[in-house]
């Protein structure tokens, strides 16, 4: 398969997910990614490539200006294989859409995404779902994203964020004009009303807001997010807990 990518002229989509590649097939496939200038998307979930496949993919990916959306989910990523990718997408200028969730990157990891996000002009769609960012990986994405102007969706839910990450996500929304979805968790009251004040006094760009898991008991009809969705005539979608206290 990986000699047929250096030469097919003619394939756009590959998904060999739930494969069992692992490290071997991964480096395999680095060189036909690297001669390929067909292939448009490519998913590669759920196939234990680790760290180590991870950097072989990101080698590859320097070289590739062709694939638009690649998936690793569910591949035991770590921060190193996060970097390799971060890396690739310095000189990458092609790749639109990652999708790296279910891993195990971490602050550093998220961090180093968050860098190359500083210079990258072409990513729009990120999703670092469930990979054990904290609030320092929080603290830098948010941190560029405050600047970003490419970036329309990024998915951050299910993580280790606490009240620090989600409020500082929510100063980012203040200034940030990109984005237009936006998935992540907030735990404390204090963070969502720190969201809510963000989109109903500063942002008019997001239209899709999922938050999820949002305070024990908290009476959303009298919360800031519920306002926030009656003021800002941006927002179309605001999607909450499934336990709270909604008010229609």
């Amino acid at each position: 398969l990986a000699n047929a990518l250096a030469t097919n002229q003619s394939l756009k989509i590959l998904d060999i997910s739930d494969n069992q590649i692992g490290v071997e097939g991964a480096v395999a496939l680095t060189d036909g990614l690297a001669e390929n200038q067909c292939l448009e998307e490519l998913i590669i979930s759920n196939n234990q490539i680790d760290d180590e496949g991870s950097v072989a993919l990101a080698n590859g990916l320097a070289a590739n200006q062709a694939i638009k959306k690649l998936y690793v989910c569910r591949n035991q990523i770590g921060a190193e294989g996060a970097k390799a990718l971060a890396h690739a997408l310095a000189t990458n200028q092609c790749l639109k859409v990652l999708g790296i969730s279910d891993n195990e990157i971490g602050d550093e990891g998220a961090t180093a995404l968050a860098g190359v996000l500083a210079t990258n002009l072409c990513l729009n769609d990120l999703n670092i779902s469930n990979n054990k960012i904290g609030d320092q990986g929080a603290l830098a994405m948010a941190d560029t994203l405050a600047k970003n102007k490419c970036l329309k969706k990024l998915d951050i839910r299910n993580n280790e964020i606490g009240e620090k990450g989600v409020v500082a996500i929510a100063s980012m929304l203040q200034s940030n004009t990109a984005l237009r979805g936006l998935e992540l968790t907030g735990h404390t009251e204090k963070g969502c009303k720190a969201l809510g004040c963000a989109m109903r006094d500063h942002n008019r760009t997001i239209e899709y807001l999922e938050i999820y898991h949002g305070p024990t008991g908290c009476p959303w009809s009298q919360c800031a997010v519920f306002f926030a969705c009656c003021n800002n005539l941006g927002l179309w979608n605001v999607m909450k807990d499934e336990n709270a206290m909604i008010p229609w």
